[in-house]
């Protein structure tokens, strides 16, 4: 692996195939396969696509050396059996090493989200909606208690449509207008 880089360090295509000796052609298929790991504006997140790649990456061809699978842009499920074979034990290691590797970056960037702010657990945002939809519910069943006694003085349906669709739009506004509970997380 490449040693002093940041963890959230981002870098252009270019700039990423500069600091893997690599060819743009190699990184575009890369990209295109999957093998990167890309930020939400497209930019590559150095860390976590080494780890993807892995550390014993062949500086010229992009894959390791005398390995013509670590080279193929295609993901391994769409590539025949038979184009691996050759490799033969060996080959389910490197496979599990890959996944493992996959993994660690997927756990990585869902931690980087985690820490931006972008992600959030499902947990927590159900009982913020649960929150809020009580609150907004105690809201609407409150109109009743507050107008009921003017209500029943008004003799003019006019007045009384007015009276319901003012109060209706104050707590409707209210309700939009209600933070949820901010959640620890879990």
């Amino acid at each position: 692996m490449h040693t002093g880089i940041a963890n959230d360090l981002t870098m252009t295509v270019t700039e990423y195939a500069a600091h893997r000796g690599v060819s743009q052609p190699l990184i575009s298929k890369w990209k295109s396969a999957g093998r990167l790991v890309l930020d939400s504006t497209g930019r590559v997140l150095v860390r976590a696509s080494d780890l993807v790649l892995g550390t014993d990456m062949h500086p010229t061809k992009g894959g390791r050396a005398g390995s013509r699978a670590a080279s193929d842009p295609t993901p391994p499920a769409a590539r025949a059996p038979e184009a691996e074979m050759p490799h033969g034990d060996d080959l389910s290691l490197a496979n599990a090493a890959r996944l493992e590797k996959v993994q660690r970056v997927r756990l990585l960037h869902m931690e980087i989200e985690e820490k931006a702010g972008t992600l959030v657990s499902r947990a927590s945002v159900d009982t913020a909606a649960f929150d809020l939809a009580r609150r907004g519910q105690e809201a609407l069943m409150g109109i009743a208690d507050r107008l009921s006694t003017q209500l029943a003085a008004e003799s003019d349906h006019h007045r009384v449509r007015v009276l319901l669709t003012e109060e209706l739009r104050r707590v409707c506004g209210l309700i939009a207008s209600m933070e949820p509970a901010r959640v620890a997380a879990a």
